[in-house]
């Protein structure tokens, strides 16, 4: 990143001035210079690639070969490099074939720093003639030289290392060796744009479709008059409101990373709303040489909220009745996560709740007495914490267990009942009992 102190001081042109190389030079400096400290200050992060195809089939066998690349350096240096380029752009890491290499090779793609006033200045540049230019007014044509960066790639093996400092440099693959062959590995470079087929690109319109289907599936929901309308309101709510930004930036294919990055940031603290907690978690710094495992982090978090999002918000209450507790079973129970939190009177423990539970039969109101004759207990119970059961937020002093629904023990249709043979008479039976179904 360029700074104000990289800006050479303006010429003292005058009348009579006998002219040299320097002066065109050092002008031109001066206008590239003031330019890129200007564009760092107005946008973040001004640099990365625009285009990028490398050669990977000569990969196979160690040879990083750039084959076409648009690109502007850290410093604000536009450099391009093609087929009809005269040099190739290639760097040979077959010696690095280390099957148990714990860290993937990062190859840098470089470009000697401009340094004012230094001799060795031209050490960035290298002279091409260039093709012939007509006149306007006379079409003469004139071959005029030309200079062109010195591009050049750089491996780094080691965690965090940097080409020297005497370089411009910035990431554009990671590669690792594995089967006797090199590979690129997941890794996005520096960009300028997110297009629709870039791994940043995917990885946020995947987030954008999750976002979107679990909202329209919850509103169709609150439509048919599912129960806790309000609740699930809320949800959707918490689901789309950073959504249309979000998809707008990414339908036009040419907004910076960090401005995707900024909108995801606007998701996340939207769908914090609906966890346990209501506060989002603090998030590692944005890093554009790294741009993908900054969005992976967010794309976590947001996959885990939309999971734990539930189709139902309100429990369904199981009724008391015959000693039993029992609540009429559903087809599309059948295939669902199911859940039953039990809440005691107040002198009943949590573990009284959980020994409750376990000596209970739980069963369709049909098979409890053979069960209770061969001294079955039916559908298989497993106490769960609320916390890890999709942000669920349960009354206090109630205890979740998560059921299986066997169709031999569960029948559509029929009450399925939690049954406990020392109910009668006892003190110590829960208060309320209640049914969550997780789609």
């Amino acid at each position: 990143m360029s700074t104000v102190r990289d800006i050479p001081d303006p010429i003292h042109w005058h009348e009579g001035m006998l002219l040299a190389p320097q002066h065109f030079q050092q002008d031109s400096l001066r206008a590239h210079a003031a330019l890129s400290v200007r564009l760092d200050q107005a946008v973040p992060f001004p640099w990365g690639i625009t285009h990028l195809l490398l050669d990977r089939v000569a990969l196979v066998s160690g040879m990083v070969r750039v084959l076409e690349l648009e690109a502007v350096m850290p410093d604000g240096l536009t450099v391009w490099h093609d087929n009809t380029c005269p040099d190739p752009l290639e760097l040979d890491i077959s010696a690095h074939a280390d099957p148990l290499a714990q860290v993937p090779i990062v190859i840098h793609l470089t470009v000697p720093a401009a340094r004012a006033g230094s001799a060795g200045g031209m050490q960035r540049w290298r002279s091409v003639e260039g093709r012939p230019v007509a006149d306007e007014n006379s079409g003469d044509e004139l071959s005029i030289p030309r200079l062109r960066p010195r591009l050049s790639l750089v491996a780094t093996t080691v965690a965090g290392e940097r080409p020297p400092q005497r370089f411009v440099a910035m990431p554009i693959a990671r590669v690792a060796f594995a089967n006797d062959a090199f590979a690129l590995v997941d890794f996005a470079p520096p960009a300028l744009t997110v297009p629709a087929n870039s791994a940043l690109g995917r990885l946020s319109a995947d987030v954008a479709r999750r976002l979107r289907e679990k909202a329209m599936m919850i509103a169709e929901q609150a439509a048919d008059g599912a129960p806790g309308g309000g609740k699930l309101a809320d949800e959707v709510s918490g689901l789309v409101a950073g959504l249309p930004q979000l998809e707008a930036q990414l339908a036009v294919e040419v907004v910076h990373p960090f401005a995707v990055y900024l909108s995801l940031c606007g998701v996340l603290g939207h769908l914090a709303r609906l966890s346990t907690s209501r506060v989002p978690p603090k998030l590692s710094r944005y890093d554009h040489n790294d741009p993908l495992r900054s969005f992976e982090e967010i794309r976590d978090y947001v996959v885990r909220m939309v999971d734990r999002v539930r189709s139902v918000a309100e429990p369904i209450r199981f009724t008391f009745d015959s000693g039993m507790f029992g609540v009429e079973m559903r087809d599309e129970w059948m295939t669902a996560r199911l859940l039953v939190g039990v809440r005691g009177p107040a002198a009943m423990s949590t573990a009284e709740i959980v020994a409750w539970m376990e000596n209970a039969v739980i069963a369709a109101r049909s098979k409890l007495d053979h069960l209770a004759g061969l001294r079955v207990k039916g559908v298989a119970r497993e106490p769960v914490e609320a916390d890890s059961e999709l942000g669920l937020v349960v009354p206090r002093g109630t205890v979740l267990f998560r059921i299986e629904v066997p169709e031999d023990l569960v029948i559509p249709g029929e009450r399925l009942e939690i049954w406990n043979p020392d109910n009668l008479g006892s003190r110590s039976r829960p208060a309320d009992i209640v049914l969550y179904v997780i789609s």
